[in-house]
């Protein structure tokens, strides 16, 4: 696939090269090179992303977008060089398909034919699943290498300084883990949501930036995406304050 057609994004071959990406299978294959690999993809993403914004087009703009997230990580990021395996790959896969979950989440076709009780479980998973999965590798034995990442420019502590190098520290997996399961039990939310919410801010703002775009903008969207909807559960109305007592 040619990163040619990125023009705005002159690191985009270096990117998909320390990614490992370009190769692509399975049958959503012949998907990626007219939804990801071209000029009319990238131009009917960023339209269907305004259309969305402004409520044109109904559900179209997220069935869309759904796709894109699908497309993205089961016929390319699959097939990455760098190993499905990988923390990299691995990242890729629980942020992909936990976005895609929640596009599709807040559809009303959607929403018509799935139980309330169990498209709220569904939401629930797809909103605090990512942290949870980062978490677990770092908790489990030989889960979690930092190689991969630090090919695409992960170099903490990043932009933040102490607050990211702090992030690294071997009780924050612990910490996130337990909040993620309390949160999902419905055990305690405003605490837990405010910690869950930094989780995903703190790396976000600390280390994506710096990593080689475009991947690495789209993974600090993609972190702040969640940890907003985390953060907005414990922020009184009218203010943009988390208050989490």
């Amino acid at each position: 696939m040619s990163a040619g057609s990125f023009g705005a994004f002159p690191t985009m071959g270096a990117c998909m090269a320390a990614c490992g990406l370009g190769a692509v299978g399975g049958p959503l294959a012949p998907l990626a090179g007219p939804l990801l690999f071209s000029q009319a993809g990238a131009a009917a993403s960023v339209a269907a992303g305004v259309a969305g914004i402004f409520g044109i087009g109904g559900d179209v703009p997220a069935y869309l977008h759904s796709l894109i997230f699908l497309v993205a990580a089961a016929a390319v990021w699959q097939y990455s060089a760098v190993g499905a395996a990988s923390t990299l790959a691995v990242n890729a896969f629980a942020f992909h398909y936990a976005h895609m979950t929640t596009i599709l989440s807040n559809c009303k076709d959607i929403t018509k034919r799935i139980p309330y009780t169990l498209m709220n479980s569904v939401k629930k998973i797809a909103l605090v699943g990512p942290g949870l999965v980062m978490a677990m590798m770092q908790l489990l034995p030989r889960a979690m290498e930092f190689e991969t990442f630090a090919k695409i420019g992960f170099a903490p502590p990043g932009l933040l300084g102490p607050i990211g190098g702090f992030f690294l520290h071997p009780i924050v997996p612990w910490i996130i883990a337990i909040a993620s399961l309390v949160w999902l039990t419905e055990g305690e939310k405003k605490i837990t949501s405010f910690i869950l919410g930094l989780g995903y801010l703190i790396p976000g703002i600390s280390y994506c930036p710096t990593m080689l775009a475009p991947y690495g903008l789209a993974l600090m969207f993609m972190h702040l995406f969640l940890g907003l909807q985390l953060l907005q559960e414990v922020t009184p109305y009218g203010s943009l304050i988390p208050n989490p007592l």
